[in-house]
């Protein structure tokens, strides 16, 4: 099975505007991949959710549980400074070792995508994920 990572802005746009980012939540959810976060992903979520799109507490309390339903967490134990630009993109690439990640499935035009790879873990935006993924 697949092991990905997804960005921040993957569960953002997936419980604010659906479409692609959603469909990846899916796999997860019907367990045709294997998706993983840490404890800084989900930190950065709630902060994001909270402050830009007034969540009430409730309905983050609500995904926040679902999310233990289905994706794994794990706890990076190496911190990475890759990303100069921005700090908060290297919690993404330490999840994704500490996972032993295929994927990173991110938005994030300035930074992570540029990479293409890191450490043989792919970074890819949701569409061409999920064309990867259809494929096989």
């Amino acid at each position: 099975m697949l092991k990905i990572v997804a960005d921040t802005n993957i569960f953002i746009s997936a419980h604010n505007f659906h479409g692609k980012p959603e469909e990846i939540l899916k796999l997860a959810q019907f367990k045709k991949i294997a998706l993983y976060t840490s404890p800084e992903i989900i930190l950065e979520f709630s902060k994001v959710v909270l402050a830009k799109f007034n969540w009430p507490q409730e309905r983050l309390r609500k995904v926040l549980k679902t999310f233990d339903e289905y994706i794994y967490t794990v706890y990076p134990a190496t911190s990475l400074q890759v990303i100069k630009d921005d700090p908060s993109d290297d919690r993404i690439l330490e999840c994704a070792v500490a996972a032993g990640a295929d994927f990173i499935v991110t938005g994030d035009e300035k930074h992570l995508l540029k990479l293409k790879q890191f450490r043989r873990i792919k970074i890819i935006n949701p569409a061409k994920f999920l064309e990867t993924y259809l494929k096989n």
